[in-house]
Formats: C-alpha cells, structure tokens, sequence
C-alpha cells in the first residue's frame, strides 16, 4: 500500500511538472512571436523612413527583405505543422491496423520529435 501511495504522488507530481512546462512553453513562444511582430514592424517603419527621406533603394531593400523573411517563417511553419499531423495520422493508423485495444495510451513522440 505505501509503495503504491509513493507511486501515485511520484505520477502526480510528474504531471504537475509536465504542465508548468507546456504552460512555460506556451507563454515562451507567445512573447518571441509578439517581439518577432515588433521587430519587423520597426524594421519596415524605418525602411519608409530611409526610402521617403534619403535613399529609396535601401529603404526599399530593407522592406522586401523583412517582407521575403516574414514570408519564408510563415511558409516554413506551415510545412512543418502539416509534417506533423501526416506523422501523427501515420502513427494512429499504425496503430489501427495493429488492433490496438480502444484504452491504448497514444503513441509517444520519438527522440527529437516536439509535443503540442
């Protein structure tokens, strides 16, 4: 009964960790997307500038540069989440055919894979 009760405070405890880091996570990547924003929003604001008042070619440049690197983060995410749900529709078919039982935990990621 004692290691039992060890077990299940060890499991809730683990649990507790687990979600403060996907909490940490979350939050981490909310504020590098709201600095990314900034970021670029500062860096075309001062391309207006540089083109309207001294040198349109290199005001012009900063701009498509910021807009051609927006481009490219975007696209990039967008491949990598469709990678990702074709892997994990992969796995669950997996496990479909195997007959896996309807309580079967869900696949875990592999080594270097992310969670959600």
């Amino acid at each position: 009964e004692m290691i039992l009760s060890l077990f299940e405070s060890q499991v809730k405890r683990r649990m507790e960790i687990e979600k403060q880091v996907v909490v940490d996570d979350s939050k981490r990547s909310y504020l590098g997307v709201a600095a990314a924003f900034i970021l670029s929003l500062i860096i075309i604001v001062g391309g207006l500038y540089v083109m309207i008042t001294t040198h349109p070619w290199a005001g012009a440049s900063l701009i498509g540069t910021q807009i051609a690197i927006i481009a490219g983060v975007y696209i990039h995410g967008t491949r990598s989440r469709g990678d990702e749900r074709d892997h994990k529709s992969q796995q669950m078919q997996q496990l479909i055919r195997r007959g896996a039982p309807d309580d079967a935990a869900p696949p875990t990621p592999l080594d270097g894979e992310e969670e959600d």
